[in-house]
């Protein structure tokens, strides 16, 4: 079977969090080296979809145009999470979120890959 890939583009801190919750696995992730084939993959990808939009060295999209904005109730980082390591990350790749950039996120969509919560919605879901 081919693998399925999730391409995510990330506007907003709560966002990228949001792939802890749903995969072990991830690029790019704030805490783990070694998903070399998915960094190559989100290349590859981000390029294709993207293309001029897509800057490959920092990993992120800057739309031509207008670009999309979070509301100001989801863009600001709440006192909260403003020290959690991967609120911290996703500022430092993406520091023009505010202007409407998104970081470029892939993730295998694999029973191996999913946290216990995503793979038993996603399995569900498949009945």
């Amino acid at each position: 079977a081919l693998p399925l890939y999730w391409l995510l583009i990330v506007k907003g801190h709560r966002t990228y969090r949001f792939l802890e919750v749903f995969a072990r696995h991830y690029h790019p992730r704030w805490n783990e080296a070694g998903t070399e084939h998915l960094a190559a993959l989100t290349q590859d990808l981000a390029t294709a979809r993207f293309g001029a939009d897509y800057n490959a060295q920092t990993g992120v999209v800057r739309p031509t145009g207008v670009a999309n904005r979070l509301r100001p109730d989801w863009s600001n980082v709440p006192a909260k999470d403003a020290e959690r390591p991967e609120v911290k990350f996703f500022l430092a790749r993406n520091p023009g979120y505010l202007a409407g950039d998104e970081l470029v996120c892939v993730t295998e969509v694999a029973a191996a890959n999913m946290r216990p919560f995503a793979r038993r919605i996603f399995e569900k879901a498949l009945q």
